[in-house]
């Protein structure tokens, strides 16, 4: 029973004790959070804003080299794709492409009787 009524005590004892200390410790001896922040009127020096710029013309001037030679390069590859899709087109008009009895072969398939047809492996139909 003693034992209880004396962890009890040191409970609240402790509690009320805890709660009277203060959070910010701002006491003479104590610095702020803000003892180490920049005044308000610091200033950078004029070197380090012309050094800024400077370097920031330069990458600018990178990206729009970068970018142009990417327009360049964008172009040479539709000319080339034009080319390809021309080539391809003048293909398609070939009879082996163009015409239905053909069914996706180089040559026409024979016309063979009812009793003599084949499975074709390339097209999948009788013939």
């Amino acid at each position: 029973m003693k034992k209880t009524v004396l962890c009890i005590f040191l409970l609240c004892f402790g509690f009320f004790t805890y709660s009277q200390t203060s959070k910010s410790e701002n006491k003479e001896g104590v610095p702020s959070s803000n003892a180490f922040a920049p005044a308000d009127n610091f200033k950078k020096s004029n070197y380090a804003k012309v050094k800024s710029k400077s370097k920031k013309r330069l990458t600018h001037a990178y990206y729009r080299a970068s970018l142009d030679n990417k327009i360049v390069e964008f172009e040479k590859r539709m000319e080339a794709n034009k080319k390809k899709y021309r080539k391809e087109q003048k293909l398609k008009q070939k009879p082996q492409y163009s015409d239905a009895s053909y069914f996706g072969h180089k040559r026409p398939p024979k016309k063979r009787s009812v009793s003599k047809r084949k499975f074709c492996k390339e097209c999948g139909i009788v013939h």
